[in-house]
């Protein structure tokens, strides 16, 4: 699958949505700078190489997000929480094997944005704006989570090593699906407070 930016047409009543308050939640209230982050963002999907990084205009703010991915050990660091910048920033390192689409559920986030990197393995990871989709299980402010059915039609993005795909608030994703046949991943998904990037963005 061809890298660079994936663009899907936006949904007028995602963008409703946007509108109303739902991407906005766990944001600064009334904020244009938050708003600008998530602004069409239930509609496109960064996805790319981890060497393009620096050139890809989406990725502003994400800065030390994507050093952490670009270090030479990145392949040595254990499994687990890794904080980068407290919890504005932390990566999560994960061993683990695909799985088959039909047996998971979609999630989206509120608070947090994801970068979705994979170090080795390779997978499939759906994409549907949110607000398509049937809720499943409501919002667990506790772990910044809604899960969502799967629906017959979305979405594949195919990611292989050294490739990631940032999911923005309102972005539901299926991550770590068979990709022609199972693998063993191994990848990182950092966490980035979407409050924490606006500040970044405003900044610059």
């Amino acid at each position: 699958m061809a890298e660079g930016i994936w663009n899907e047409n936006v949904h007028r009543r995602s963008l409703m949505l946007c509108l109303g308050g739902f991407v906005v939640a766990g944001l600064k209230a009334g904020s244009l700078q938050a708003f600008s982050i998530l602004a069409g963002g239930e509609s496109k999907v960064t996805h790319g190489d981890l060497k393009n990084w620096k050139s890809m205009p989406d990725l502003k703010g994400f800065e030390a997000a994507f050093e952490f991915l670009d270090k030479k050990t990145l392949a040595d660091v254990p499994v687990g929480k890794h904080a980068i910048e407290g919890e504005q920033i932390y990566a999560l390192v994960q061993k683990l094997p695909s799985r088959a689409a039909e047996t998971a559920q979609f999630e989206s986030h509120r608070k947090y944005i994801d970068v979705h990197y994979v170090v080795s393995g390779q997978e499939t990871s759906g994409f549907s704006p949110a607000a398509d989709l049937k809720l499943a299980v409501p919002y667990d402010e506790s772990k910044d989570v809604m899960l969502y059915n799967v629906p017959q039609q979305y979405t594949k993005i195919e990611v292989r090593p050294g490739q990631f795909v940032v999911y923005r608030p309102g972005q539901a994703h299926l991550p770590n699906c068979h990709l022609q046949g199972p693998h063993d991943l191994h990848k990182v998904v950092i966490k980035v407070h979407a409050d924490y990037l606006a500040a970044r963005i405003k900044q610059a």
